[in-house]
């Protein structure tokens, strides 16, 4: 049915509640696929700060009220509206919001825009109606040269709206991280206010030279023009202007995994108002792959006529997750990292590991241990250190009742004075009698059947492979059509003689399931004989992600950075060939897949390989970086044959979906 959701503490990523400000909520959220789009709805109790317990453990509160849905189409249109109400300061209003596709209106020329209209209610509100609206546009002047400008403007409630929810976010984020190191992200004056709307608007030229014109990898220079105006039509009128200039290279060999990528920039800003002020800002960042650790860097110096010049230094180095596959299938995770700051000479640093562990069937099919330990270790200025540490186990029994259903037992605790235990039944129940066999008609025989997901893909069912109820079976040149009970099963009674083809109907299945090429289908049915047979349905596998301008080149997807739509990627596998485009905030994805080694091309351009088989349930996320150069770009030159290796997901995890 294409129906999925979830229930409890659940994240509207879907931007259901995008436009009351909300993304976490504890209530329910779900998302249904049409064939000419899709529908998002969440409903439920937003996030609305923290709650200290301890000296060192702090929990997210939540009250207050939020609803909303979101429709997407095939093209890439949307349309939503949302609600919310605010338990506290008794504020409630509600914003309908609509999002543009993509408009090519030339081969070189595209725009986007959106709007938001909103009705507000509530002791602080100054408007009951107000509006929030923007738009981009890019152009490719040359092959070597494009122009992006944007708008955006923002009414005094929606401005309100947006500050009280980043206090809230920041406060969260005080209280739940070891915030000594954290530091503002902002570079310039905020000149936001809470009474005041707000007009921002800009445009950049991007040059990137052409492959056989440049000794570097992936050079790129950019010019950037912006203003930001608070008070255009009520509160306090103030103005901001910025200046920057950036350059970003890769210093490796070929478009690889491993290698360096640079970025230099440099930025000059100027405020006038009430309070008036300039400066600079200059920076510089870098990343580095080797092997499978990752190495970030970057230094920022500013300076002011308001304020001291301020020098912040940041380096981090992360090793992707490692498991260690054990006997019995238990597995062994070991996640470090560690961070270090340097803040006008005052020093941070934060290190840690966290090992996780699962048994598989060391004590048993029917029991699990699972166990996680962490050990996080941060040094202060003054030597002040600070020590977290955790371990969480949990040990559940399944308890068969009957065929169909299972009693669960589980017990977690923190060893901190947190324990809980669990019990849980689930499972299926037919309270239909089960479907008696009669004497066959002369020349006539009888039919049974199961239809399973077949796992292992040897086309025989075996005592852990589920059974799958409800699917639609055809046999091929009759009007027969078989659904499957709770227990996957099916039967024709009197059914003629002879050879028959059974088939699965495809839209009865679990998105991404098909029936097996491979098993038998085919059965013969002789004179007062009854016949059985195992209908395999195997998992067949899905890449899908979202497609990123990768501004910085870094390879990873950076906040900010453009998401595009209407984005053609091409899936090849020897003979094999699919194309898709991506929809709303760069999302893609390729079903119907087997195990393989498959290759990721964007306008003939290799962008990415991995090996399906590598991952847990033939089931890949997969970011896809493009570079500004070939953004819109119809005819682009072809990348070096190297394309970049995906790395692979560790199994049972999946690369996190960064928020629009």
């Amino acid at each position: 049915s294409g129906l999925r959701g979830n229930v409890g503490d659940a994240y509207a990523d879907k931007r259901q509640l995008d436009g009351v400000g909300v993304r976490r909520i504890r209530g329910v959220t779900a998302t249904k696929t049409l064939e000419n789009g899709g529908l998002a709805v969440a409903i439920g109790v937003p996030t609305q700060g923290t709650a200290r317990i301890s000296d060192d453990q702090a929990r997210l509160t939540y009250g207050g009220f939020a609803a909303g849905g979101r429709w997407v189409d095939a093209d890439g249109w949307e349309a939503g509206l949302a609600v919310r109400r605010d338990n506290l300061s008794d504020d409630q209003f509600a914003v309908l919001s609509a999002i543009s596709k993509r408009h090519e209106l030339s081969p070189k020329v595209a725009v986007s825009g959106q709007a938001d209209l909103g009705a507000f209610s509530g002791p602080a509100r100054e408007r009951g109606v107000d509006l929030r609206f923007s738009g981009a546009g890019q152009a490719r002047l040359s092959e070597t040269v494009q122009l992006d400008s944007y708008v955006q403007y923002d009414g005094v409630e929606f401005q309100r709206t947006s500050l009280e929810r980043e206090a809230v976010e920041d406060a969260i984020t005080e209280a739940l991280t070891d915030n000594d190191a954290l530091e503002d992200e902002d570079r310039f004056p905020d000149i936001r206010r809470r009474d005041s709307d707000r007009l921002d608007y800009g445009v950049s030229a991007r040059f990137t030279p052409r492959p056989e014109e440049s000794v570097l990898t992936n050079p790129a220079f950019a010019l950037r023009l912006e203003q930001q105006r608070t008070g255009v039509t009520i509160g306090e009128e103030r103005v901001l202007s910025r200046a920057s200039a950036s350059v970003s290279t890769g210093i490796q060999t070929g478009y690889t995994k491993d290698g360096l990528s640079v970025g230099l920039n440099a930025s000059l800003f100027d405020l006038e108002g009430p309070v008036s002020d300039s400066g600079a800002v200059l920076g510089a960042n870098a990343y580095m792959s080797v092997g499978s650790a990752r190495i970030r860097a970057s230094y920022t110096h500013s300076d002011t006529k308001l304020s001291e010049a301020r020098k912040v230094a940041t380096a981090t180095v992360t090793l992707e997750n490692k498991t260690f596959d054990l006997p019995k299938g238990a597995t062994l995770s070991l996640s470090p990292s560690l961070t270090g700051t340097i803040i006008d000479g005052r020093s941070f640093a934060r290190g840690g590991i966290v090992a996780g562990f699962n048994s598989g069937d060391v004590f048993g099919p029917k029991n699990r241990v699972g166990a996680s330990l962490g050990v996080l270790q941060s040094v202060s200025p003054g030597g002040r250190m600070r020590t977290q540490e955790f371990l969480s186990v949990n040990f559940a029994r399944r308890l068969p009742i009957g065929e169909n259903m299972a009693l669960g037992m589980a017990l977690n605790s923190d060893l901190n004075g947190d324990m809980r235990i669990g019990l849980t039944l689930d499972g299926r129940f037919d309270f239909n009698a089960k479907r008696q066999l009669t004497r066959t008609k002369d020349g006539a025989g009888i039919l049974t059947g199961q239809a399973f997901l077949d796992v292992n893909r040897d086309g025989e069912k075996q005592a852990e492979e589920r059974a799958l109820p409800g699917v639609i079976l055809s046999l091929e040149g009759t009007p027969h059509r078989l659904r499957a009970d709770a227990n996957g099963a099916f039967t024709v009674q009197n059914l003629p003689q002879g050879l028959y083809d059974i088939r699965v109907l495809a839209d009865t299945l679990p998105l991404g399931y098909a029936q097996s090429e491979t098993a038998k289908s085919r059965v013969s049915i002789a004179d007062g004989k009854l016949t059985d047979i195992q209908i395999a349905v195997v998992q067949r596998g899905q890449v899908r992600g979202f497609v990123f301008v990768d501004e910085n080149d870094n390879g990873t997807y950076d906040r900010g950075e453009l998401r595009p739509e209407g984005k053609a990627l091409t899936l090849i596998a020897g003979d094999f060939k699919q194309t898709v485009r991506t929809t709303s905030f760069g999302q893609y994805a390729f079903d119907d897949l087997p195990a393989d080694d498959y290759e990721i091309l964007h306008e003939d351009r290799p962008v990415g390989r991995l090996d399906l088989g590598e991952y847990d349930n033939l089931m890949a996320k997969v970011p896809v970086a493009i570079l500004p150069a070939r953004f819109a770009v119809k005819d682009p030159d072809p990348l070096p044959d190297e394309p970049p290796d995906i790395t692979r997901t560790p199994k049972g995890e999946g690369p996190p979906e960064p928020a629009p």
